[in-house]
């Protein structure tokens, strides 16, 4: 059964940055010098391992006068084969003292000095602080990767420890390989850190970790196998690695993520059938088993009470994108499943450490959204400097303050950092040279557009982000700032501890929480430049409003529609998650199976096709109808049949509930008018009225009582026949008798007598 919907639907293991001189990895670890592998399956469906080049996988990220830069890294062939390939490493010439001197390097790693030149042949080095390496091979072979390493001691790099405060700062590193034809395809960057211990003021950094998992869901929340899934080594142990390693970060909670682990622990819990584990011995989880999220859960409920909590919307849904297409009840739904937080971790309740705090996705922010975030009580706004520039030349501090012209009064406000986020790929860089404010017609575009760094992130894209830190930092060494950083808003990845942990492991930063940011010296800033456009596409999100409508329309059918509308309706806002971003084609593949879902809906409540009913014309009568309920919900409905012509007049059963996977059998009034064959449509009417079409007909043939007629007509026909007898008959007149037969009986008569 299909129901007739009023509005069509549209279709690096990562590791922890260490003290000193520890290197800073990701997933693809140094191997053995001169090894070759040829590219996998799965390797060359990429574009960046089809393509030649050279990559650092892992390098120190800071060091002193008694430390060592440990580099190591791979080149990738391609179709040519690499003869005598020669590992160039350099580093630049000057510090790199501003965040546009660091980024700058990315674009162009010049002017630089050379630290070594790693031949084939290379033979390591005897007598002090010597330079270790594993070379390249002599030839690598097309399509294959050779991996290499480099050691090079702080006495060998030509950097001064005697006046530390002239001296520290962040470097540039290039690595580029040549080859008996020349050079081979462009140098590769990233970047360290000397530090040779100046006394500065450290620059406190605050941390946002978001607790989200971007996914489709079709009951609005995660599927229970993902889960266990997720937290056996996967996206949720990610998260809580991160959070481990920032204690004094702020988290900002999706609901939908504690709302779907504790229904899915506590159906588990409540369930009565448990599954055999088949005899293994292998300690593994059996299906229907979450060890791994029991465990998970616990810990995370226990890390929660340790952080400040920023309440986000259901499944961080990006409120203005969703407003924008029409459905604002859509977006105060969301917006209220926040206060939820504290029901899925009464362990917060009273704790003093959930925030009211409101974060607009970057650049997204416009004027009605500050309004509306500012009368519904929020205390503070998380803004990125992409909508609240600075006219400073220098970094400015996070905190600032907001008038809204509509209220007449001022928000506090928190502001992330632009070049934080742009190497973080949360926001795009300029589309020019100029390192200014991103304009913000186009922001929203170009983040959109922008090719975000690898997940997780390459040790170039997590070595800048670090060097950045440190430009912050040496941009005014005796004027301490306080400035604002959140982890991409997104599925947790596995270097997100290594970020996170930054202002614990770098020696010039100094973590700080958002409370007392707030306490922190305001920074001027320029006017607010709202956002013209959604975060979210508008043609993407434009068949919400319509699913919306019919789920709403659908859910009456159910005993507790409003519990049904809001599970449905969550559904649809997992596709407004501010984390697709940046994947506008997996936000469509979110949209399509959403409205493929709606479209099925009909199904959950199934009409048994019922045969050709004959009525008697005149008659009252009851029609059978059975109705499925295939749903995991309780429905509370009554059916009707609305007939197409008016020789049939049709009204409603009474209401009945059916339970989850059971059916029931309706009765509907009936009575035939006039002989005709009727098609009448079977419609399922809600307890408050609501009538639902849907694409089932029944034929009803209507005709007059022949049996009764048929004895009436033979029954005429006799009397008719009796009638016309006797009047011939009487028209007649009586017999005589022969006078024979007269005298015969009189003679008889006589002889009696005597």
């Amino acid at each position: 059964m299909k129901i007739i919907r009023p509005i069509a639907a549209a279709t690096a293991a990562a590791l922890t940055v260490l003290l000193g001189t520890a290197p800073l990895p990701t997933p693809a670890q140094a191997q053995p010098a001169q090894e070759q592998t040829s590219a996998s399956a799965e390797e060359q469906g990429t574009n960046r391992a089809k393509e030649p080049g050279i990559e650092i996988t892992s390098i120190t990220p800071w060091l002193d006068d008694k430390g060592t830069l440990s580099i190591t890294g791979h080149v990738r062939s391609g179709k040519k084969e690499l003869k005598q390939p020669t590992l160039q490493v350099g580093m630049s010439s000057q510090i790199l003292n501003s965040a546009e001197a660091v980024n700058g390097w990315a674009r162009s790693p010049n002017p630089h000095r050379s630290l070594t030149s790693i031949a084939p042949d290379f033979k390591p080095e005897t007598g002090d602080d010597p330079i270790t390496a594993s070379p390249l091979p002599e030839t690598i072979k097309a399509n294959t990767t050779a991996r290499f390493s480099v050691t090079i001691p702080a006495a060998k790099l030509g950097l001064s420890a005697k006046d530390p405060l002239s001296a520290w700062g962040p470097r540039g590193i290039r690595a580029a390989v040549t080859t008996q034809a020349g050079a081979f395809e462009q140098p590769t960057t990233a970047y360290t850190t000397w530090y040779p211990e100046p006394k500065i003021d450290q620059t406190q950094l605050g941390v946002v970790i978001p607790a989200t998992i971007t996914r489709f869901g079709l009951d609005g929340k995660y599927v229970p196998q993902e889960l266990e899934k997720a937290a056996a080594g996967g996206e949720l142990s990610d998260l809580l690695d991160a959070m481990k390693k920032a204690p004094d970060a702020a988290i900002a909670v999706d609901p939908r993520l504690l709302l779907s682990i504790s229904s899915t622990l506590e159906a588990h819990q409540n369930s009565e059938q448990t599954e055999a584990t088949g005899g293994s011995d292998s300690g593994e989880a059996a299906p229907g088993e979450y060890r791994e999220l029991e465990a998970f859960w616990s810990e995370f409920r226990e890390e929660l009470t340790k952080h400040d909590i920023i309440p986000l919307p259901y499944a961080d849904a990006d409120l203005r994108s969703v407003r924008a297409v029409g459905e604002a009840k859509l977006a105060d739904l969301a917006q209220a499943a926040s206060r939820q937080i504290a029901e899925a971790v009464p362990e917060l309740e009273g704790s003093n450490r959930i925030l009211r705090y409101a974060w607009p996705a970057a650049a997204g922010a416009d004027s009605k959204t500050l309004n509306t975030l500012h009368s519904t009580g929020h205390d503070a706004v998380l803004l990125s400097e992409d909508q609240l520039p600075t006219s400073a030349s220098h970094t400015a501090n996070a905190r600032a303050q907001l008038t809204i012209d509509d209220l007449g009064s001022n928000i506090p406000v928190l502001v992330t950092n632009r070049h934080l986020n742009q190497a973080l790929g949360i926001t795009a860089p300029p589309s020019s040279g100029d390192e200014g404010p991103a304009d913000s017609k186009n922001s929203s575009t170009q983040a959109a557009s922008a090719a975000s760094p690898q997940s997780p992130r390459s040790a170039e894209d997590i070595s800048r982000v670090i060097a950045l830190t440190a430009a912050i930092t040496a941009e005014r060494p005796f004027d301490q700032r306080s400035i604002l950083m959140n982890l991409p808003r997104h599925t947790a990845e596995s270097d997100w501890a290594q970020l996170a942990a930054m202002p614990q492991d770098l020696p010039w930063l100094d973590p700080i929480s958002l409370p007392q940011l707030e306490k922190t010296d305001k920074s001027d800033r320029e006017a607010f430049q709202s956002a013209q456009t959604t975060t979210l596409p508008a043609p993407t999100m434009a068949p919400l409003p319509g699913l919306y409508k019919d789920i709403g329309v659908f859910d009456s059918l159910f005993a507790d529609p409003g519990e049904a509308r809001t599970a449905d309706s969550r559904m649809l806002l997992t596709c407004a998650s501010v984390g697709w971003k940046n994947q506008p084609k997996h936000l469509g593949e979110c949209v399509a199976s959403a409205s493929q879902a709606a479209e099925g809906f009909g199904g959950r409540i199934g009409i048994e096709r019922g045969s050709t009913v004959l009525l008697v014309t005149g008659e009252s009568t009851t029609i059978p109808i059975t109705v499925h309920n295939n749903s995991t919900r309780t429905a509370k409905l009554a059916v009707n049949l609305r007939p197409e012509t008016a020789q049939l007049q049709a009204e409603t059963s009474p209401t009945q509930t059916i339970g989850p996977g059971e059916h029931a059998r309706f009765t509907v009034p009936v009575k035939g008018i006039a002989n005709a064959d009727v098609p009448s449509r079977v419609n399922l009417v809600a307890e408050d009225g609501t009538v639902i079409p849907t694409d089932e007909q029944m034929f009803v043939r209507v005709r007059a009582d022949w049996e009764n007629i048929g004895t009436a007509i033979v029954g005429s026909g006799l009397a008719i026949v009796f009638i016309v007898g006797l009047y011939f008959s009487v028209r007649r007149g009586r017999p005589k008798l022969p006078q024979s037969q007269l005298e015969a009986a009189v003679a008889r008569a006589e002889s009696q007598n005597d």
